[in-house]
């Protein structure tokens, strides 16, 4: 079969806004059987012009005929039976197109996993009160984060109770109604406080203000220095807490004033996707329910995918969700990686960027995958190679690497078997082949430079921590302040943290004990803390809140013996540095290059494959669809199967399971009437992946 002969793609959408494709006939047929597209459905050719299904004649026999609508008008061709997408920047100057009932705005087709958000309302905060079993708490920290709430959410489950202070959708502050939580239970359990110093300023805390951390303060039994760090990891620990409650009741109050203790806890998404990768597999599999066994994908929220804080690994994981398969399919297909496509999925399913069809689930016969055993100290999963994003995200200027996890050999090549049956046909395309296993906790390791000793500062560079601290603090006997070079040089001192790891931000050597890494911790929490900026120009005080959030960020590495040598560790041996935004960019030309193909836009698409590698050249299957792509265009077709042979072997060297370059090697061997071996080629195409439509077709022709 030619390439003209491949399946058209057509992209769904609905009355609410939602955008589900490229999907082919086959794979629309099976969503509608499953009713996981629900609402009143527009379909299209180009992912812009939406019609009812009437309207598309040979799409028709996938809708049941209640659902063609207006099937007056067939329709029109514009620019090729499958013409490039635009661009987002395109799309948002263009004005919204009607729907029967409600208008909704024309999708981004970056990709197969773009989806249109719906527009956000006042209405669609959070609700005054209800009960957990409605509104889960990690969907409500997410209607606070995703619509810039401010306020105090109150959670109550049994005899536990927490207070969630949001600014501007970013918490600030948590608070117990236990006693044997609060901040002073905390401080004794860590052994920073003892229980008759506790006793004694919770009788003082009277005459500080009410406030037993400012009787900790005035009776000099806490280290204010010392307490950043305590706050915020015992706000961290009650969000945990709470939310784990899974029944209850809330409430939300916009005007409540947050506690004297209330501070940034960090990136509003991080936070939570770190919450989520420290709950138990085992406990989401039971969170998420009947729903393992519903076909799972992608669909529009109302905040874009790559400001979620994803890791590689996770946003390969949503890659599977193609809406045909469910949770327990996708972990019997992907063992290796079921703890990841679990945690993905509710992480996912809670901030609204993936839904389950709904479907009876008594007639789904699907065998429950129990979730596998933890293994008797075995050390965490290797990372992955490399991680097949979904969106494009502007890359990084290298930010600082987390704490690293410890590395254990990687599985054979066996542990990937059935990805491809992941991927719906082209251009929708699967994740690469071959795996390997990955750590669904670890963030994505984008390191900056190793803790060298600095070389001298060349003219113009940002000055050094000494000198920051210096100006921040040199008003001594008073309130801090900022001139606008005080803010410059905070500007400039803040640029030079990012590329730089835990050793170089805190200042101090690969050697450097924990005593020293204490010491440099108090000396630049001191001069950074946001609570210095009080009269300085918001600018500073902006600055120094991220400059103190990457401080404890290394601080909170490094302070421990242990996860400092295995910080260490991975610095001196010089693993691979994953580039997140070259990887989501790669990704981006790589989909854009599979519609250009069908298209028959060969040489726009060979550009774009192009692109693809240049950005990330560890991706097998870019290379097969450039060979595939070049012979397309070659004048002399028989000429050119050596050079492009050659370049899909290449891909298959790198992604030994990869269905489609075995695939198009059948094509090649087909059109030059080489028969035998083409039909040989789509025999084993079927071997990896089963459910290719193409090849199931070829071998049936036969």
């Amino acid at each position: 079969m030619g390439a003209s002969q491949e399946p058209q793609q057509y992209w769904i959408r609905n009355d609410k806004g939602k955008v589900w494709g490229p999907l082919t006939f086959a794979t629309i047929e099976v969503l509608l059987g499953n009713q996981a597209m629900p609402g009143r459905l527009q379909a299209s050719r180009d992912g812009v012009s939406f019609v009812d299904p009437g309207r598309i004649p040979e799409l028709r026999d996938a809708f049941p005929k209640a659902l063609w609508g207006d099937s007056s008008l067939p329709l029109a061709e514009e620019g090729g039976p499958m013409a490039r997408p635009p661009t987002a920047d395109v799309l948002l100057r263009q004005p919204p197109v009607a729907a029967p009932t409600a208008p909704v705005a024309p999708p981004s087709v970056s990709g197969p996993a773009s989806a249109s958000v719906p527009p956000s309302t006042p209405s669609e905060g959070i609700p005054c009160i209800g009960v957990l079993e409605d509104f889960p708490p990690f969907h409500l920290y997410y209607l606070a984060a995703s619509t810039s709430q401010t306020g105090r959410l109150s959670l109550k489950g049994g005899e536990a109770g927490y207070e969630v202070f949001f600014k501007k959708g970013a918490p600030e502050a948590v608070t117990p109604t236990r006693e044997d939580e609060d901040l002073g239970s905390f401080l004794v359990s860590k052994g920073v406080l003892s229980t008759e110093n506790l006793t004694v300023a919770r009788g003082r805390q009277a005459d500080f203000g009410g406030e037993t951390i400012n009787a900790l303060f005035g009776m000099q039994l806490l280290n204010p220095a010392d307490a950043y760090k305590h706050l915020a990891e015992h706000a961290t620990g009650l969000l945990r807490k709470a939310f784990s409650l899974e029944e209850g009741t809330f409430g939300f109050d916009p005007k409540a004033a947050p506690p004297p203790t209330a501070m940034p806890l960090g990136d509003r998404w991080k936070l939570i996707c770190d919450l989520v990768r420290a709950i138990p597999v085992v406990d989401l599999r039971g969170r998420l329910g009947a729903r393992m066994n519903a076909p799972i994908m992608k669909s529009g929220g109302r905040v874009e995918v790559s400001q979620l804080k994803l890791t590689p690994q996770e946003v390969r994981a949503s890659s599977y969700f193609d809406g045909v398969r469910s949770l327990n399919q996708l972990c019997a297909a992907l063992p290796n990686e079921a703890d990841l496509i679990v945690r993905t999925a509710f992480l996912l399913f809670r901030f609204e960027t993936c839904s389950f069809g709904e479907v009876d689930l008594s007639k789904v016969k699907v065998e429950a995958v129990p979730a596998p055993p933890p293994p008797p100290s075995a050390p965490p999963p290797p990372r992955a190679e490399a991680a097949k994003p979904e969106l494009p995200i502007a890359p990084p200027q290298a930010p600082a690497r987390s704490a690293p996890p410890s590395a254990s050999k990687p599985p054979g090549p066996a542990a990937a078997a059935g990805v491809q049956a992941a991927r719906p046909p082209p251009p929708t395309v699967g994740p690469p082949g071959s795996q390997r296993a990955v750590n669904p906790n670890q963030p994505p390791v984008i390191a900056g430079p190793g803790g060298k000793a600095p070389a001298a500062r060349p003219p113009g560079a940002p000055p050094t921590i000494a000198k920051v601290v210096a100006s921040a603090t040199k008003k001594a006997g008073g309130p801090p302040t900022a001139s606008e070079n005080d803010v410059k040089a905070l500007q400039a001192y803040w640029e030079g943290l990012k590329g730089k790891d835990h050793f170089a931000v805190l200042g101090v050597s690969q050697t450097a004990s924990s005593a020293e890494v204490k010491k440099a911790y108090f000396q630049l929490a001191k001069g950074f803390h946001p609570d210095t900026a009080l009269g300085a120009p918001p600018e500073a005080g902006k600055l120094k809140a991220e400059i103190f959030a990457r401080i404890n960020e290394a601080n909170s590495v490094l302070s421990s013996d242990a996860s400092r040598a295995s910080y260490r560790e991975e610095l001196n041996a010089g693993l691979d540095k994953l580039d997140a935004g070259k990887i989501f960019a790669s990704e981006e030309a790589f989909q854009r290059a599979c519609i250009l193909v069908k298209a028959r836009r060969y040489p726009d698409a060979l550009k774009m494959l192009d692109e693809a590698i240049a950005l990330y050249d560890k991706e097998g299957e870019y290379y097969a669809w450039r060979g595939w792509t070049r012979f397309l265009l070659a004048p002399d077709k028989k000429a050119a199967k050596p050079d492009v042979i050659k370049e899909i072997d290449k891909g298959l060297s790198m992604s030994p399971r990869c269905a489609q370059a075995i695939y198009f090697k059948g094509q090649i061997h087909k059109l030059l009437g080489e028969t035998a071996a083409a039909q040989k080629l789509f025999r084993s195409t079927l071997e990896i992946d089963p459910n290719h439509i193409e090849a199931q077709r070829e071998v049936r022709q036969r």
